[in-house]
């Protein structure tokens, strides 16, 4: 009778923590939906749609899995999302940073084009000054 005694408040509690679990994982499926539009936002040069449509596809099987009451199966995803969020943001910052690395290149390609026109300019005043002072001699 003891072990009975015992065996009832348990399975009690193992619905009570299933719902609770349910709650969590449709909790990070709503924060990974959210942050998804926030990705997006921030991809101002697009480099990363592709993936970012891949993750929405991840997180709707995830919501299907989730009213299947697979919360295995939607770890798994959202595992496997959080990952490519990971992946999408760091594609973010190299599409910027590749950004600047063009602008700058740019920038030191028109400085040069502008240094070598000065230089050219200034032989040419060169040559005018010294056909000047052979006339004037």
């Amino acid at each position: 009778m003891g072990a009975t005694k015992w065996i009832v408040p348990l399975a009690l509690l193992l619905p009570a923590g299933a719902r609770a679990d349910e709650k969590d994982l449709k909790r990070r499926l709503q924060s990974q939906s959210s942050a998804v539009t926030d990705l997006q936002r921030l991809d101002e040069l697009r480099a990363m749609e592709q993936e970012v449509g891949l993750l929405r596809a991840w997180l709707d099987e995830a919501f299907t899995e989730l009213a299947r009451e697979e919360e295995d199966n939607v770890r798994l995803i959202l595992d496997r999302c959080d990952a490519q969020a990971v992946r999408i943001r760091e594609g973010i910052e190299s599409s910027k940073m590749q950004r600047e690395a063009d602008q700058a290149e740019a920038a030191l390609r028109a400085s040069r084009a502008k240094v070598e026109k000065t230089r050219r300019d200034l032989e040419q005043a060169q040559v005018k000054k010294k056909a000047l002072e052979l006339n004037l001699k």
